[in-house]
């Protein structure tokens, strides 16, 4: 199976951390070692990339798009999930660490 990982990039509005270090998106390290040896994981950090996110979906297509962040992330981790299941309907989404309710009812 062919998992993708993403930490989206914040919106520049967003008061954080990430505006004086940036540091690795360790909850997706730590859910990419749960795999199976079958597996492949590939992580993206939005913050890092230079690429598009369509890019690497369509370059990886995956089965399953784990997206990670927090309640500020909301509106890009939504646009992530529609745009990989733009190009691949059948995909599995996965938003982790949202703790938002209208979130769940959207997928």
């Amino acid at each position: 199976m062919k998992i993708l990982m993403v930490r989206p990039k914040p919106s520049p509005e967003t008061i954080g951390l990430q505006h004086l270090m940036i540091v690795e998106p360790l909850e997706l390290e730590i859910l990419s070692a749960l795999k199976r040896e079958s597996d492949s994981v590939v992580i993206v950090d939005m913050i890092l990339e230079k690429r598009s996110f369509d890019s690497f979906v369509l370059e990886h297509k995956p089965h399953v798009l784990c997206v990670s962040g927090y309640i500020s992330n909301v509106s890009a981790m939504i646009s992530y999930c529609e745009t990989a299941k733009h190009y691949f309907p059948n995909i599995s989404t996965v938003v982790w660490r949202c703790a938002l309710r209208g979130l769940s009812r959207t997928f």
